[in-house]
């Protein structure tokens, strides 16, 4: 743990680094962290496609949707909204979770959804 003495003695190279850009993300970060400044959430870069296929729908159905997801920015139609949630969140909880298991519980929820409706 480093001491006052010596966090206020870097300060201004401190400073001077979080300033550059050229340095890694990490090491900012860091910096920032050691002088207390919050750091400012950074815009997604705007999207120049206005449509694409839908992640869970495939080529067979062929639905190019207008909406996006938020955190994973795939693609998803009307009918896999619901279902795309669900297992956005699964894949959040559980990042250790296998891409084979997580479609089998697309394909799921998938079912259940065409069954409910």
């Amino acid at each position: 743990v480093p001491s006052r003495f010596g966090i206020w003695a870097k300060t201004p190279a401190i400073h001077r680094c979080v300033a550059m850009e050229n340095i890694l993300k990490k090491i900012r970060r860091r910096g920032k962290l050691l002088l207390k400044i919050e750091e400012e959430p950074q815009p997604p870069p705007p999207t120049t496609v206005t449509t694409g296929r839908c992640f869970l729908c495939g080529r067979a159905r062929n639905k190019t949707p207008r909406k996006m997801c938020a955190k994973c920015n795939h693609w998803v139609c009307k009918n896999h909204q619901k279902v795309f949630v669900t297992v956005v969140l699964i894949k959040n909880l559980l990042p250790s979770i296998t891409i084979t298991i997580l479609f089998c519980i697309i394909l799921v929820f998938d079912i259940l959804f065409l069954l409910l409706l």
